[in-house]
């Protein structure tokens, strides 16, 4: 068996026990986030450059927190986790958290392109939405946007002026 075909039959397996066992969501709703491994793939989607990291800015118990308001995203969490974990180490023999950069960044595009529905996919969009929109709204990422605080109550006061001329070149 190729490597490709393990590891579609491994999520489609995933997706279909979740579908033959109802209960199976549940159980896993039961079980705790395995903190390491959604750290290490929070931190994946978004690394630290000029700006922190998403871990180092506590998002990955936002997420949790937000997670546990959402009907069975913890369990997407749990079940997304023990993915990664699962396809990490039948392929380096190491848990997601312990992976090189490039390996965990070659897990998560193969999450990225998983069949709609699948647990890997649903992990990868769902986490993704929410971890930006909580990232980008963190004032510590602002002073890199070119923000220095938030547009309210003060607002843009140049809005009556014409835009300044870009500087950036056109492409050919």
């Amino acid at each position: 068996m190729k490597r490709r075909q393990f590891l579609r039959v491994g999520i489609q397996s995933v997706s279909l026990l979740s579908l033959a066992y109802p209960g199976f969501a549940v159980v896993a709703a039961t079980q705790a986030v395995p903190v390491t491994t959604l750290t290490a793939f929070i931190d994946t989607l978004i690394p630290q450059d000029e700006t922190p990291a998403a871990s180092q800015l506590g998002l990955a118990s936002k997420l949790m927190q937000h997670a546990a308001k959402v009907e069975n995203y913890t369990g997407l969490l749990v079940l997304g986790c023990q993915w990664l974990d699962t396809q990490a180490k039948a392929w380096a023999q190491l848990p997601f958290a312990q992976l090189s950069e490039d390996q965990r960044l070659q897990l998560v595009a193969l999450a990225e392109a998983s069949p709609a529905g699948t647990i890997a996919r649903q992990l990868f969009e769902h986490v993704r939405a929410d971890l930006f929109e909580f990232y980008y709204t963190h004032p510590a990422v602002w002073p890199s946007l070119g923000l220095h605080g938030a547009p309210q109550p003060v607002g843009y006061l140049d809005y009556v002026m014409p835009p300044a001329k870009s500087t950036a070149q056109k492409p050919i």
